[in-house]
């Protein structure tokens, strides 16, 4: 089974969070944070980048990792 990586952008201003609401798929409707796959040509970062400027059009910087988690599903 090939790992599938994602990514989510946490911005935080104020004490308060960017959320953006999900479009498509079963997450339709939902809130969440800027998310999306990690292309195989991009890093962690520049992926986690590319999906806040896709979702939001904004600019921003990477100032550190929150967490790693795993999660195993033969869904994927």
């Amino acid at each position: 089974m090939k790992p599938t990586v994602l990514v989510s952008g946490l911005i935080e201003e104020n004490g308060k969070f960017l959320l953006v609401k999900e479009k498509i798929g079963s997450w339709a409707g939902i809130w969440n944070f800027p998310s999306g796959y990690v292309e195989s040509d991009k890093t962690i970062d520049e992926a986690v980048l590319k999906e806040v400027k896709k979702r939001t059009c904004l600019d921003t910087e990477v100032e550190g990792l929150v967490g790693v988690y795993q999660r195993i599903s033969k869904a994927l």
